[in-house]
């Protein structure tokens, strides 16, 4: 029992570390007993920073209305909000009760929650009466009993205020948007991957190929991904994907967003990301990939966990907290042992309903790593629920790469240096050396820069800045480009290695002086580059 024990958590550490370092349908009910958890095993498993952290919230509990202006709930918009409740879910009410020596049985914990439910929707139908001239203006859209005890409700904004007349109710707070958290403010991020053949040099870096050598692997440890979905047909998951729900849809399939979704949408292909998703996939890959693949080498951080996933993102990588809340609801009822939230929200607030869910679930025994986002180092830059109290939240960091890189010259000039920094899975760099490309400006690379522009089988000039460097990559593949040189606009190189994915095409970066010599080569007629010289270096 004792082994068990330590195997477990020399995976919950090894995927932790997995955040820091990245790498690349049917139904269930495995609901967990919360009863058969001891009070006294969860609070021994909380360090002493864990514990005291714990102890300043449950001193400065929020009540009221959280985050609203004064002008916006004067407004009859349709708004979304999350309620919570005054008793806690039962789990963490008995370990309370437990704590502060006091008698308190499952049932009477269960009975004050169900209370509070009853309480409110009598309430609410006293507050907002209907009638045969009076439409009902309100709609509770989830229930939560778990992880939180409240519900999300939309109604009017003008009535939100009324709500706190209700017995049952503690506080308000705005339903937010939720997105994926792989990359940068302004999409510019330091995901690291190999050069030639993708591989993942983290697990020899933090020594996970050690841990492998000595059999923990992750068997018998359930995992649920709570992102984008999962692609549970792709060859190196679908062994060991388990199951998992749906929450955008509610249903039993939490498959990503596809291409073909997008195509039948109506919606725009790209808005910040693209309508389809891959994010999910990307992170259950770092966990649990089997390496089968034969194009791609990539195994996970613990390959012989039971994967789950819980989509709560939908198109565009975006979701709500609703939609988390209950992810991590249902995570924790069908019993999982870890879950993994690579997400957060514009919102630093330790008591934010998503963050007081993470620390519930941790209470009710589950493991939660939670991205810390890519808005730091400054304060207040850590989004919810990564600002929980008892979440492993982490950061992103690098491993040690080999860097591409290629001369290119134009003209009569000395070669410049390019530096690899995104392909497809397909490209290989050094296939550029010795072939030529026309070089075509397209200013920041925004889709409206490419217009009347013959970019097909040429190379796209774009310079850093305001949009993302993905979405710069992803428009000039759009329009026909078989590469992209994006030039730096401060100083230096850029420094960015965006790895390789099915939307990129060969990039380069490029300095700020040398992207403005280009630009004048351009202008004068010189519009021809040749790439030569290809080496890798390590960084």
């Amino acid at each position: 029992m004792k082994n068990i024990k330590r195997i477990k958590q020399t995976v919950i550490i090894s995927l932790a570390l997995s955040m820091i370092f990245p790498t690349a349908n049917q139904p269930f009910n495995t609901l967990a007993n919360a009863a058969e958890i001891n009070a006294e095993d969860v609070l021994s498993s909380l360090t002493a920073e864990q514990r005291n952290a714990l102890h300043k919230i449950e001193l400065n509990e929020r009540s009221g209305l959280i985050g609203f202006k004064q002008d916006e709930l004067k407004k009859d918009n349709e708004t979304s909000v999350i309620v919570q409740f005054q008793s806690k879910p039962s789990k963490v009410a008995l370990i309370d009760a437990e704590v502060a020596g006091e008698k308190l049985s499952k049932e009477q914990a269960d009975e004050q929650v169900e209370h509070d439910h009853e309480q409110f929707k009598k309430d609410i139908q006293s507050f907002f009466p209907t009638s045969k001239n009076r439409k009902i203006n309100h709609q509770i859209t989830s229930n939560f009993r778990t992880v939180f005890n409240g519900v999300a409700i939309k109604l009017p904004a003008s009535q939100i205020k009324q709500l706190l007349s209700s017995k049952a109710v503690k506080a308000i707070y705005k339903d937010v948007e939720y997105k994926v958290d792989p990359i940068i403010n302004n999409a510019e991020s330091k995901n690291t991957t190999n050069s030639g053949n993708t591989s993942v040099e983290s697990l020899s870096y933090l020594k996970i190929d050690k841990l492998h050598k000595e059999g923990i692997t992750g068997k018998g440890i359930k995992v649920g991904v709570l992102d984008t979905g999962i692609d549970y047909n792709h060859p190196d998951l679908k062994e060991v994907y388990k199951g998992g729900y749906d929450i955008v849809d509610q249903d039993n399939d939490p498959m990503e967003t596809t291409y073909k979704e997008w195509q039948s949408s109506g919606y725009p292909e790209i808005n910040g990301s693209t309508y389809y998703t891959s994010h999910g996939t990307h992170v259950a890959g770092t966990i649990a990939s089997q390496g089968t693949n034969e194009k791609i080498t990539v195994e996970g951080i613990a390959p012989d966990v039971d994967l789950y996933s819980y989509r709560v993102l939908g198109p565009y990588g975006s979701g709500s907290s609703e939609a988390v809340i209950e992810g991590i609801e249902r995570a924790v009822q069908d019993g999982m042992d870890v879950i993994n939230l690579s997400l957060g929200a514009a919102v630093n607030d330790p008591y934010f309903p998503t963050s007081t869910a993470i620390n519930y679930a941790v209470l009710n025994g589950v493991t939660a790593i939670v991205a810390a986002g890519n808005d730091g180092p400054n304060a207040y830059t850590l989004g919810s629920p990564g600002s929980a109290a008892l979440a492993l939240t982490v950061g992103a960091s690098d491993v040690p790469i080999q860097e591409s890189i290629l001369n290119g010259k134009i003209g009569d000039e000395q070669p410049i240096e390019l530096i690899g920094m995104a392909r497809h899975y397909d490209d290989q760099f050094k296939n550029l050396a010795s072939k030529s490309y026309e070089i075509v400006d397209v200013g920041l690379g925004y889709a409206t820069d490419f217009e009347g522009k013959d970019l097909n089988g040429k190379i796209a000039l774009i310079t850093r800045g305001d949009i993302s460097f993905d979405e710069k990559i992803m428009n000039a593949k759009q329009n026909g480009a078989i590469g992209a040189l994006i030039t730096n606009n401060i100083d230096g190189q850029i420094g960015v290695n965006l790895g390789e994915s099915v939307n990129y095409i060969p990039s380069f970066s490029l300095t700020k002086d040398d992207g403005e010599k280009v630009k004048s080569l351009l202008e004068s007629g010189n519009n021809t580059i040749n790439f030569s010289n290809y080496a890798e270096k390590q960084t």
